[in-house]
């Protein structure tokens, strides 16, 4: 197999993506399925008692958002971004990030973020 092209950013760039390019809510949908899979998968393999304990505490915080009746989405979404650091692969991680902050509007992606 060959090795590629690679194009490196540099650190302190971002990713904007114009509203005009249409990124619908299926669109953003369909590629968290892609990605969290895949994230799944590798958390699944790599995982370790205090990155199960950590998901387990998502789980509890956003089951008590729930239950008070006051979602906001915070736990929610951090419950997937543990899950995305409990894979190991940074790039995962960045991108569930990403994703997850474009259903709120912010279009910008940085890996620091």
């Amino acid at each position: 197999m060959g090795e590629g092209w690679f194009v490196k950013r540099p650190p302190d760039a971002t990713l904007d993506v114009p509203p005009d390019q249409g990124r619908t809510p299926s669109d953003i949908l369909q590629a968290r399925i892609l990605v969290e899979c895949v994230t799944i998968e590798q958390a699944a393999r790599r995982h370790e008692p205090e990155g199960v304990a950590a998901l387990r505490a998502a789980v509890e915080q956003f089951e008590a958002e729930v239950d008070r009746g006051t979602y906001g989405g915070e736990s929610d979404r951090l419950f997937h971004l543990t899950l995305a650091r409990i894979s190991g692969n940074a790039v995962l991680a960045e991108f569930v990030a990403y994703l997850w902050d474009c259903r709120t509007g912010d279009i910008s992606w940085s890996p620091r973020a």
